[in-house]
């Protein structure tokens, strides 16, 4: 979600995304949102609220199961 195209070192305390992947030592993380309340999920909820149905939208709709 950062759109980051090249490794980026992170700190303790630094926000990461789902689909962050660790190159180098370890992480251990704490999952703060979940569903509707993260990125993705706001933008599949902004799609789920749009009448005229697009591929995107049925797309969406798939991938978070509503």
């Amino acid at each position: 979600m950062t759109g980051e195209s090249k490794n980026i070192e992170k700190s303790k305390g630094d926000q990461i995304f789902f689909g962050t992947y660790v190159y180098a030592g370890s992480a251990i993380c704490k999952v703060i949102k979940t569903g509707f309340n993260t990125e993705i999920g706001k933008i599949a909820h902004k799609m789920i609220e749009i009448e005229d149905e697009n591929p995107f939208a049925k797309q969406m709709r798939k991938f978070t199961n509503k």
